[in-house]
């Protein structure tokens, strides 16, 4: 790729570095320049992420990358409302993915290289990022200034200075505000901006990004004296700005300032890691026999996100060698068939193998895998070797959940924004269930030794019934009315109370040991009995290994589908194939229940013919040579249904529930040995088959010699 059209992002003021960050710029809707998204729709609530390049001296392209930032509006970020997500921890979960990404590289290979190690001498010494305009013209990013002193705008971070102006706090809300302390308070001037509108005003005026973008034209084209215009961080804004001055054909401001993009609005935390050239679903497809070019979409070739698949395209081309061979099996013979099938669950394999190393680095499951998270990296393939069998998994998304610990119980959260239709059910289950309202009785309080605090009994009653229902393991959040507030108790966290079931509606409850002296304890004693309606609950469920299994099994069926359309008519009939597995004879075999199950399911039975490997009609044909046993590539299907479903005696996991918290990582022990076993069978197949063969001749041989007559046969 030569020639990239690009904005330098670092350095920021252009001091020698030895190589340089840039954002790949693209065509937008308008038709001006302006960076390309790399297409992560899902995560613009928590997350935008760019497409880079690493450029080093001079301006030859080292490396593609993936950039990693806030969003410019951040208030609605994570924790799909069960969590007040604030800065504070905004940049915590910035640094968690650092250091696990650092820790995860020395667990394996399957995870993106991290450009930002802990020691900045190795790489990029870039944490966070100043406010920064893109100026679409000149390609350029720089900080904007104070429209009124010139002085760079910073993000305030300064609590007592928010706090005495009634304006949002930095360390305690997801308020980003971008402003000038000096002039601040300057009488008529709105020298404050926010891309997040505040819910109450403060005692100083707060603009939006649009404002800021005027008063900086007005500011240069009318305002300041030409000795300050000269010091804007956009040269070529300044002196576009001087030459109008000079003309007498000063334009309107609001024209002028349409040619800034608010690109970065204030300060945010910065990943930046290595960028791997294919999706899941479309290195899948290219598999099947899709040609790269295919994969790019042309309808709206226009959009951002989609020019980022064009980037990644040429990427990936230049990167292949020149030979253009992908497979060691050529078409005629049926083996290609074979060979695809193989690096899928090669692939695949390799997932589980990022999955199972992310489990025993982190303790605790991804919750978040997607064709998005799992990308395939081309590490250069030798004369001999073909292009395809040089691909590796790259596990992303390593941070994606969030840590309840200050709810004050420690459990793990998927991320707010479940990606359909990977996510398990019971993580969209969790984010559909909102606080819900419910009757509390309470009936005891007890001393608890250990903690030397009181822990509360009762019963929850939900006329509606119970969502979810609760297991033993689960804490629930319980948001208390004023009654019980006054005891200084605004919540409390409880679990079901031992040797206790739930019912429909209601389960008994014993709450976490708490803090409360004795007189209030008196107090709490005289509310035994009565009723306290509208107590809010949520269940936080313990989320485990059969949620990750569940979007592993979805990922396989992405695989073995010959397209979008066919898996997603796949996905839509697993809610539908569940009951009819739950009454097949569980002696029977897995193939064979899932094959009777099928029977009413078009999509199902389609996927169960080995030509669905295959991407193209064509190559679907019946008259097609295809050299995959038909048990084998059944073996395959049924690994997916069984990771895809929750049915008790075919599933690998029969619930949300089913796993052993002592070790987490057994079942994904359990499934890299079976596919081992699928992947190992589909090697002897490919390449030893021709000894298998002179095998089996040596040992007919051998029954021969011991025939009578048989040694002048053998």
């Amino acid at each position: 790729m030569k020639e990239l059209d690009s904005a330098q992002l670092f350095p920021f003021e252009g001091e020698p570095f030895g190589y340089s960050l840039h954002l790949l710029l693209g065509q937008g809707s308008d038709g001006d320049p302006a960076p390309i998204l790399l297409g992560q729709d899902r995560e613009e609530m928590t997350a935008r992420v760019y497409l880079g390049a690493i450029v080093g001296e001079p301006d030859s392209l080292v490396d593609l990358v993936a950039i990693k930032m806030l969003p410019n509006d951040s208030n609605q970020a994570a924790g799909g409302g069960q969590i007040a997500v604030t800065n504070q921890m905004l940049w915590e979960r910035w640094d968690r993915e650092r250091l696990r990404l650092t820790a995860l590289r020395q667990s394996g290979i399957f995870f993106p290289k991290l450009f930002q190690p802990e020691d900045g001498r190795k790489g990029l010494g870039l944490a966070q990022i100043p406010p920064l305009f893109f100026a679409r013209e000149a390609k350029q990013l720089f900080t904007p200034p104070c429209p009124y002193c010139a002085r760079p705008l910073e993000t305030i971070r300064d609590e007592t200075f928010l706090r005495t102006r009634r304006l949002p706090s930095f360390e305690e809300s997801a308020y980003r505000l971008t402003g000038c302390l000096a002039c601040a308070d300057r009488e008529g001037a709105v020298a404050v901006f926010s891309a997040m509108p505040l819910r109450l005003p403060g005692s100083v005026a707060v603009g939006k990004p649009e404002e800021l973008a005027r008063s900086l034209a007005k500011a240069l084209l009318r305002d300041w004296d030409e000795k300050t215009v000269q010091t804007f961080a956009s040269k070529a804004c300044a002196e576009e700005a001087l030459a109008a001055r000079k003309s007498g054909n000063v334009p309107n401001p609001l024209a002028f300032s349409l040619r800034w993009l608010p690109f970065n609005f204030a300060l945010s935390p910065v990943l930046v890691t290595g960028l791997s050239p294919l999706r899941w679903d479309e290195w899948a497809d290219v598999l099947g026999g899709r040609d790269l070019a295919e994969i790019i979409p042309s309808a709206t070739a226009d959009h951002l996100q989609n020019q980022s698949i064009q980037r990644r395209v040429e990427w990936l081309k230049s990167r292949l060698p020149e030979s253009g061979q992908f497979f060691f099996a050529e078409e005629g013979n049926g083996l290609d068939a074979n060979e695809v099938l193989c690096l899928k669950l090669i692939g695949f394999h390799q997932v589980v193998t990022a999955l199972a190393a992310f489990y025993r680095t982190t303790s605790q499951p991804h919750l978040d895998l997607n064709a998005g998270h799992v990308l395939f990296d081309p590490f250069g393939a030798g004369a001999s070797l073909p292009s395809f069998w040089s691909f590796e998994a790259k596990l992303h998304g390593v941070a994606s959940s969030l840590s309840a610990a200050s709810l004050g119980f420690d459990v793990v959260l998927p991320p707010a924004h479940p990606t359909y239709p990977y996510a398990a059910p019971e993580i969209v289950e969790f984010q559909m269930a909102h606080p819900r309202a419910a009757d509390v009785f309470f009936q005891d309080i007890l001393p608890d030794q250990g903690s030397g605090g009181m822990r509360v009994v009762g019963r929850l009653v939900d006329p509606n019934g119970l969502f979810p229902t609760p297991s033993a393991a689960d804490p629930i959040r319980l948001a208390l009315p004023e009654e019980v507030a006054g005891l200084g108790l605004s919540g409390l966290t409880v679990f079901l109370k031992e040797g206790s079931e739930p019912s429909y509606q209601e389960f008994e409850f014993q709450s976490e040991p708490v803090e409360i002296d004795e007189i209030l304890v008196k107090k709490f004693r005289r509310m035994f009995g009565a009723r306290f309606p509208g107590v809010r609950y949520k269940v936080f469920p313990r989320f485990g290994s059969p949620s990750d299994l569940y979007s592993l099994g979805i990922l396989l069926l992405r695989a073995l589908s010959h397209d979008e359309a066919h898996f997603g008519a796949i996905v839509q009939a697993l809610p539908r194939l569940s009951p009819v597995l739950s009454k097949q004879d569980s002696d029977r075999p897995a193939e064979a229940r899932l094959r009777a199950a099928a029977a009413g399911e078009p999509a199902v039975l389609a996927l169960l013919d080995r030509s669905s490997i295959f991407f193209g009609n064509r190559e679907r044909a019946a008259a097609r040579p295809n050299a995959i046993p038909q048990s084998l590539w059944e073996q395959a299907a049924c690994l997916a249904f069984r990771l895809a479903t929750r049915t008790s005696g075919f599933s690998v996991c029969a619930s949300a529930s089913d796993f052993d918290p002592a070790n987490p990582v057994e079942k994904l022990e359990l499934l890299l040995a079976e596919t081992e076993g699928l992947i190992g069978s589909l090697r002897t197949l490919l390449f030893h088959r021709q000894a298998i063969h002179r095998e089996i001749q040596t040992i007919l041989a051998e029954f021969l010699l011991d025939e009578p007559g048989g040694r002048e046969e053998a």
